[in-house]
């Protein structure tokens, strides 16, 4: 069952004082209960909302018009190696390949989310850390400025996956009648997802403004949010600082396992490989850190939905059963393409806009060129973010070779009405 990865890795560990730095780390996720059926209807209307603005950024990646360079062709291609080998599992045979790919998008950026959470974990158990507040909150934080500091397309887009997981997981627990467990150590799911948008946004307002927008985080939380993120952001730094590995000095040693899964799970074993999961997280810590001792980091069946650091082994450990509650997440419980005709009209123009100049094999700087118009506002329009005139409507029309009304085309099923260049100009 999809709760089973809300159980805690070890019962034991649990009950240890929360102050032994080097304890094992329970679960990475919070575990359930049962909900009161009347809890909460604006969270259901809430959450619905922030899901469907969260698909509907995730679709028009890369997001915004972001400072961050751009993915690397590397990282491309890996990614595309694992839609080819997530694509034999017999459950995405009838998924379209855009399916396929957004579906390991999704699974890829919640398991790095929770991979440098653990990683967070293991620094400061290793390094014997101070946190202030809970750890759990701490490892959050860590993922997510990890993310940040990496400043690129991918990893802004882990985070936006990462959110939209936690979303998805609020719907989920809401649908099972989950109660709310307001005494366990970790944050609820939407408190988790939010404090992901709120850092980036605190990190550069005017990048992920119109991210936070969109899932409704008032003007005043927004400008609170760059306090949150530059004592988060000081706070690692300082305690990290004195583990800095010099340029001069080798690297920490931390080795990667990838055992082979059993039946449906070795499509994750051979997924991972493909995209270079661990090396990702493992290059990450070890170029940047001193290590008082090597580490390790492993994939493998767990029997179980989990992810936890041990100091016993100095391991971290990631189950390949977590990555397959995630793909159960994203295809019960993703937002339905039906749930379009809500979309506010901008949002609306911008994945038409997409879809149509995809189907033209343009990129986005072509039509930047094509239409006169800044390839930043470009971006940002296919996103939902701005609110085309009249005249910036007829010049991508023109464009896309489209109708100024097929811009406005509610249906996902709607073909591209192409129109002949010279009839247009005769008109």
């Amino acid at each position: 069952m999809l709760s089973s990865f809300h159980r805690s890795h070890s019962c034991a560990r649990e009950t240890q004082a929360c102050s032994q730095c080097d304890q094992s780390r329970g679960n990475f996720r919070r575990p359930s209960r049962l909900r009161n059926a009347g809890a909460s209807a604006w969270r259901s209307a809430v959450g619905a909302f922030a899901l469907l603005v969260m698909a509907a950024l995730v679709s028009a990646l890369p997001l915004q018009a972001q400072k961050g360079a751009p993915e690397p062709k590397a990282m491309r291609g890996r990614m595309e190696n694992a839609v080819t080998e997530m694509g034999r599992d017999t459950r995405m045979r009838k998924m379209s390949q855009q399916e396929q790919r957004d579906l390991v998008d999704f699974v890829a950026g919640n398991m790095l989310f929770v991979g440098f959470h653990e990683m967070g974990h293991a620094l400061i158990g290793e390094l014997r850390l101070p946190v202030l507040g809970r750890e759990e909150d701490a490892a959050d934080a860590f993922a997510t400025l990890a993310m940040l500091q990496e400043d690129t397309e991918f990893s802004v887009n882990v985070l936006v996956q990462a959110a939209r997981g936690w979303f998805l997981t609020d719907r989920r627990d809401r649908k099972l009648g989950e109660m709310l467990s307001f005494y366990d150590e970790h944050g609820l799911d939407q408190q988790r997802a939010y404090e992901i948008v709120c850092l980036m946004v605190g990190s550069n307002a005017e990048d992920f403004k119109g991210l936070a927008d969109w899932v409704q985080m008032p003007q005043t939380r927004q400008k609170t949010c760059r306090v949150d993120y530059s004592k988060a952001k000081y706070a690692w730094e300082t305690v990290l600082n004195t583990y800095v590995r010099p340029s001069n000095q080798a690297k920490s040693k931390i080795d990667t396992a990838y055992e082979p899964g059993s039946g449906n799970l070795d499509t994750y074993y051979r997924s991972f490989r493909a995209i270079k999961f661990l090396e990702t997280l493992s290059e990450h810590t070890s170029d940047r850190y001193l290590l008082p001792r090597p580490i390790a980091l492993v994939l493998r069946n767990c029997g179980d939905s989990n992810a936890w650091w041990d100091a016993d082994t100095l391991k971290v450990t990631l189950c390949y059963e977590m990555a397959d509650d995630f793909v159960d997440l994203f295809k019960g419980y993703r937002e339905k393409t039906g749930s379009q005709k809500k979309m506010q009209m901008n949002l609306l123009v911008g994945q038409n806009v997409k879809r149509i100049r995809l189907a033209h094999k343009m990129s986005m700087a072509s039509l930047a060129t094509e239409t006169g118009l800044p390839e930043a506002w470009v971006t940002r329009m296919e996103h939902g973010l701005e609110n085309a005139t009249v005249d910036q409507l007829q010049k991508l029309a023109l464009a896309l070779k489209v109708e100024t009304a097929t811009l406005f085309a509610q249906s996902s099923n709607n073909k591209v009405a192409s129109v002949d260049t010279k009839a247009r100009a005769r008109r």
